[in-house]
C-alpha cells in the first residue's frame, strides 16, 4: 500500500510541474517553429534557433510562474489576493477571461444551477427564491 501511494504521488508531482511548465513551454514551441519573438528580448532576433530559444528561456525565467487553474485557463503567481486575472493560455495565444477566480468563475457557478435556485431569482409575488428555500421543503 505505501508503495502505490508513493508511486502515485510522485506520479502527482510530475503531472503538476508539467502542468506549471506548460505556458513557458508553449512560448518555447512558437519561439521554435512560428518564428514568434518578443521584442523585449532584443532586435533583431538571432538568426540561429537555439541562440533564439536560449535567449527567451533566459527572459521567461523572470515572468510570474502561471498557476493551472482548469485546462489551459492559468492565474499569475504573486502575492496578495486580488490583482490575478484569469488567462487562457495556449502558446502565445494568451486570452483574458476574467478580473480574478470570482469574477471568472462566478457565471460557471450561475450556470450550473437551476434556474428557481439563482440567487436573486424571484418567484411571481414572493421575493427571492434562495430566501424561501429554508422555509419550504419541496425546494430543498
Amino acid at each position: 500500500m505505501a508503495r502505490t501511494v508513493a508511486r502515485l504521488a510522485r506520479r502527482r508531482s510530475r503531472q503538476l510541474r508539467a502542468r506549471l511548465a506548460r505556458p513557458v513551454e508553449g512560448v518555447l514551441f512558437d519561439v521554435e517553429h512560428a518564428g514568434f519573438w518578443y521584442d523585449e528580448w532584443g532586435l533583431p532576433r538571432p538568426d540561429v534557433r537555439d541562440e533564439a530559444l536560449t535567449i527567451a528561456r533566459a527572459a521567461l525565467a523572470d515572468v510570474p510562474a502561471m498557476v493551472p487553474v482548469f485546462g489551459h485557463r492559468f492565474l499569475p503567481s504573486g502575492r496578495g489576493s486580488v490583482g490575478h486575472p484569469v488567462l487562457s493560455i495556449h502558446q502565445t495565444d494568451v486570452i483574458y477571461y476574467g478580473l480574478d477566480l470570482p469574477d471568472w468563475g462566478e457565471p460557471r457557478v450561475r450556470r450550473s444551477q437551476p434556474e428557481a435556485h439563482r440567487p436573486g431569482v424571484e418567484s411571481p409575488g414572493d421575493g427571492p427564491i434562495l430566501a424561501r428555500s429554508a422555509l419550504t421543503p419541496e425546494l430543498l
